[in-house]
């Protein structure tokens, strides 16, 4: 058998997002928009020059390399410098999934304003963007592939521009979503601390710590905990089930089953069934 790699995530994020505007504005000396209100999310981009966003009773100075959010409907206005105007790019978007990429994005429930470092991949993905602005189905899929390549870049550099220190939690929680969805797979402890982001040992730490058990032992324990589930109400046979449970040796698996619940798995049916 050949060697093959695969990707896979633990959450689709965005799985309802629609775009809905997108454009690249070389503005005029005190070129200015609004007040006013758009009726969706809206990322606002200073590709270079300056120029300044009111939100409500709060007015700030944008420079390149930095950026403001907006809300459906939330009450903004801006304007150019006078002297060094702006250069800016925007991409609006809306859809189920739109509020949770905006706080994903650490933005949000309300207007907000960040710093996002090195703009130029922003703008050639919106350029792009604007160069398939036709009803097409191909133009339609093209826009909607740039409006994820934007997010993931803005996500990219406003997470190293702004970096925080994330909560112990935050990585035993991420490791406990992956093995809820991918408990089936060939999945190792490795695998984890890779996706995490940290090394096997502070994830180990981390369980320890908040669980009182090891990351490999809530692995085992979560897929047999299904196992039991899969035994109880469905009639597939025990090889099947082990290896839905991630196990490919069914010996291992009734070991391990039985070492948990106290039977076998065929007991265990058995006695729920009664």
């Amino acid at each position: 058998m050949k060697d093959f790699s695969m990707i896979a995530s633990a959450e689709n994020k965005i799985r309802d997002l629609r775009l809905c505007a997108c454009g690249y504005q070389e503005c005029e000396p005190y070129f200015s928009w609004g007040p006013g209100m758009r009726p969706y999310y809206l990322i606002f981009y200073v590709l270079g020059g300056a120029g300044t966003i009111t939100a409500g009773e709060t007015t700030r100075v944008l420079k390149a390399g930095e950026g403001f959010i907006s809300d459906p409907d939330a009450q903004v206005s801006y304007k150019a410098d006078g002297t060094d105007p702006w250069t800016c790019i925007w991409v609006g978007f809306d859809g189920g999934a739109a509020g949770e990429v905006a706080r994903g994005l650490g933005l949000g429930d309300g207007t907000c304003t960040f710093s996002g470092g090195d703009g130029e991949d922003l703008r050639e993905t919106v350029l792009s963007m604007l160069r398939h602005n036709s009803a097409s189905p191909a133009d339609e899929y093209y826009l909607l592939s740039g409006l994820y390549e934007f997010i993931a870049e803005l996500s990219e550099q406003v997470e190293r521009a702004q970096p925080e220190k994330k909560e112990d939690n935050y990585y035993v929680r991420k490791a406990a979503e992956y093995i809820r969805t991918h408990y089936s797979d060939n999945l190792k402890v490795s695998d984890l601390a890779d996706y995490t982001g940290i090394s096997r040992g502070y994830l180990y730490a981390l369980f320890m710590q908040q669980l009182g058990i090891s990351p490999q032992e809530y692995l085992a324990s979560y897929r047999l905990t299904r196992a039991a589930e899969m035994l109880k109400n469905t009639g597939y046979s025990v090889e099947s089930i082990a290896t839905s449970c991630g196990y490919r040796d069914p010996v291992v698996f009734s070991k391990a089953f039985k070492k948990m619940h106290g039977l076998s798995p065929l007991k265990y049916r058995h006695q729920r069934k009664e």
